[in-house]
């Protein structure tokens, strides 16, 4: 039942712009969560040592404002809001399925860098 539920899902899936099957993805993908248990909170990573930090410290920042810049050169809070994106990523996400994004990514050039 459940290979036949994908082929068809793919199926459907095929005759889709990107942005319909977007939609229609995370429609089913939001569906499925309501019969899912509840995601377990995310496991919090284990500190790094002194050496470790001092090591991951000196590392160059790979992307953003503040990017080729030592990791222990770049401002703590710019740090904490990169390591804890969920919220950020999670309104991107909605952000991008809105009406109005979907509109214009049906009819954009912004998919190509300007």
């Amino acid at each position: 039942c459940g290979e036949e539920f994908v082929t068809l899902a793919l199926d459907e899936a095929s005759v889709l712009s990107p942005p319909g099957k977007n939609e229609f993805w995370q429609t089913i993908f939001d569906k499925l969560r309501e019969y899912l248990p509840a995601d377990p909170s995310p496991a919090i990573p284990e500190p790094m040592g002194d050496n470790a930090a001092k090591a991951f410290g000196e590392t160059k920042f790979p992307f953003g404002a503040h990017r080729g810049k030592r990791i222990d050169e770049v401002p703590l809070s710019y740090l904490v809001f990169v390591a804890d994106d969920n919220a950020f990523r999670q309104q991107l996400r909605r952000y991008l399925r809105s009406p109005r994004i979907q509109r214009e990514m049906e009819s954009s050039h912004r998919w190509i860098d300007e």
